[in-house]
Parts: C-alpha cells; structure tokens; sequence
C-alpha cells in the first residue's frame, strides 16, 4: 500500500503536457526518489505531445468519451497502472488534464478505488490567472477542435462555463487539494517540491514548451482551414506538424483587453455561487481571478491591454506553414466537397487577400505548386485575380 496517491489534473493549458514528458524522462531514468511515476507509453522525443499516464483511466470519467460509464473499465486501467509502477516507492503519481471533465460521481468512485491502495489520496492542480488561460484554450480548440471563430465574448462565456464546471468538481471534492501556480519557467520545480523531491534536480533536458500556443500566421492560416474543412483531425494534423517543426516559436505580440474576459468570468462566477461556495473554490477563483493590485510579474492589470507573448515570427515563414498544410490537406479522402460546401454561399472579392482562399479560387496556382503569397505579389494583383472571399479581411500585405 502506497503512503499517498497523488492525481495531478491539470487544469488543462497549464503546463500539463511540458510535465508530462518531464516525469517521463525522470520516471525513465529514476531520478524521483519519492514518487513512482509509471511510463506506459515510452518516447525519446521530449517534444511529443502526451496526455498523461492517467489517460486511459480519466478517458472513462467524462461523457464527451465514454457516454456509459463502465466501472470494470476503470478498474482493469487502474490494475494495469499499478502493474507498472515501483511498489518499492512510498508514493504514486497519477497524471491527466482530462481528469478535470470528470463527471463528479464518476471522480468519487475513482477516488474510493485508489483509496484502497494508500493511506491518502491527494489532488494536484495548476492553475493561472484566467485571461491567459483562456487565450491558451482558445489556441487549443482552434488545433484540436478545428475553430475558426474569432476571440470574443462568446468564446470568453463558453470557455468560462467549462471552466467553472472544472473548479466546482475539483474544489467540492472531499480529499486534500494543493493548489499550485503555473509559470512560464521552473514549473517542474514547483511540482517536485509538492512531491518532496528534490527541486533542484539536474535534468538532461532544456526546459521547453511542448503543445505551445499557435504563431499569429498559423493561428490565421489554421482558422481558415477549419473554416474549410471542419476537421479536427485536420486541424490536429496540421498544428502538430508546425509544432514539431518549430517548438520554439511563440505567439505574437498580440494585445487584447483582458477586463471584457474577467468580467465574463466574473459574471459567471456570481451566477454559479451556490456551487462554488468551498473554500477550495474559492482559492481556485482567487488564483484565477488575481487582485488587479498584486497582479503577477507579465500580467496587466484589468482595464489594460495584455501582451501575448514575445517575439514575432519566430517559427516557419508562411511558404513552409502553407506546404505543410497542404499536403495534410491532400490526405484526406473528399476534400473537394469540403470545399464545394464552403465556397458555394460566398463571393469572390479582391479587397482582402488570404492564402487558402487564393488557392481556392486560383486553381491554377494550387495545381502549380506554387507559393500563394509569392504569385499574389508579383502577377495575381496586377492581373486583377480574385484573392479571397468576402468573410476574410486583409491577413497578408
């Protein structure tokens, strides 16, 4: 019997992914002297983008993937957990994002489960002040769930509402919660003094992001597509590709009004009262919702503009974006009916000017191979070529 469990669930888009291949390289080379974090998915690629050793198990919690819960399921994926850890460890370390869209009754029967394997069982979540983390959602749905809105208030409320169904199960929960803040740098560091390991660890590996957020050119280029194709598997495709391709590169500064965002939050917050009345909760909410006077170091205050997030254009130039999409795109099986669908309803104009829609209305260019931006530039325009349809304003100069 372990001395405790612990059940890191994230919050999704705080910095789940970068620990996840941190504690599998650890895990691999046994450098956690405390805590047993089994590796049932081995890679040598620091970069690939993980969901956790708790997978398996947080994929049978919430309906969106498992309508009928199935006890049976998660216990034979908690046995084959625990078939593959170091009993000879005082702790165990059990890690998804996904465990925060548990379904309430469902979490409970998982935490009485693993109860029966240690003395305690403790929860671990990182969180960030909620504008930032719901610029990062928004990257995330736009990659895996193919959007193509824009970052509005519709988003802002949407977002929240998951979010407050995440704080309500996590902070109603009857077992110890350690509420820990994501940062850009040392967040490992912060995990392992929750896990009394050794903070200081030597690693073998740079601190680096993994799953970033999108450029400011593959963010546009990427909404485009999936307002094409509507996709995820596409969209999934593609921003894995650029990621892979350049791990480094970062959002552009973008500046955006974060008080229309708190202030949805905040609304929603008044609205869901009665569930978020522990004081758990309300940590959470304090985190996520930080006094505009003791803001954190990078954090504007409410009522200014927030800079996202460092240099520009840091990843691939917008030939190589381009090529890389499409030959995802040339995978599919029909892409000419997404494409029949998407067009049939709009006008052609020349006032605005997008890669994708060039193609599409360029025929010619697309069978050619040849970079969209470059053609448009130097004949497209003179020769008085349409250049996008009438929902895209001007992207490209």
């Amino acid at each position: 019997m372990y001395d405790k469990i612990y059940l890191h669930v994230g919050l999704p888009k705080a910095g789940s992914s970068y620990l996840q291949s941190a504690l599998d390289r650890l895990s691999r080379k046994n450098a956690l002297i405390h805590t047993s974090y089994p590796v049932l998915e081995e890679s040598d690629e620091f970069i690939r983008i993980q969901s956790g050793n708790g997978v398996f198990i947080a994929g049978q919690l919430f309906e969106e993937n498992a309508p009928e819960f199935s006890p049976e399921a998660v216990s034979r994926h908690v046995r084959q957990l625990l078939d593959a850890a170091d009993a000879s460890k005082p702790n165990l370390l059990i890690s998804s994002e996904f465990f925060s869209q548990a379904v309430p009754q469902r979490m409970a029967h998982l935490l009485e489960l693993l109860r029966s394997h240690a003395r305690t069982v403790e929860i671990l979540v990182f969180v960030r002040p909620f504008d930032l983390l719901c610029w990062s959602g928004y990257h995330q749905k736009v990659k895996r769930r193919s959007l193509s809105d824009e970052f509005d208030e519709t988003f802002f409320e949407d977002y929240g509402e998951k979010t407050i169904k995440q704080i309500s199960m996590i902070g109603n929960l009857p077992n110890p919660v350690h509420i820990l803040d994501y940062r850009r740098h040392g967040l490992l560091g912060v995990l392992m003094e929750a896990l009394a390991e050794n903070s200081r660890l030597e690693f073998d590996f740079e601190e680096q992001t993994v799953n970033r957020s999108l450029t400011g050119p593959e963010l546009r280029l990427l909404r485009t597509i999936n307002a094409v194709f509507r996709d995820n598997g596409l969209a999934k495709r593609i921003s894995d590709r650029w990621i892979y391709a350049s791990p480094e590169a970062v959002s552009d500064k973008q500046e955006f009004d974060r008080t229309p965002i708190l202030d949805a939050f905040r609304r929603l917050v008044a609205s869901n009262s009665d569930r978020l009345a522990s004081e758990t909760c309300r940590a959470l909410i304090r985190r996520l919702v930080p006094d505009d006077r003791t803001a954190s170091v990078g954090h504007a205050a409410a009522g200014q503009h927030l800079a996202l997030d460092g240099p520009q254009d840091a990843g691939a130039d917008n030939a190589d974006l381009l090529r890389m999409a499409l030959e995802e795109i040339a995978k599919l099986s029909k892409p000419d009916q997404d494409i029949r669908r998407y067009t049939q309803s709009l006008t052609p104009t020349r006032e605005a000017f997008d890669p994708v829609h060039y193609l599409l209305l360029n025929r010619d260019v697309l069978a050619a191979g040849v970079d969209p931006v470059t053609h448009y530039r130097q004949s497209g325009r003179r020769k008085g070529r349409y250049s996008a349809y009438s929902t895209v304003s001007a992207l490209f100069d």
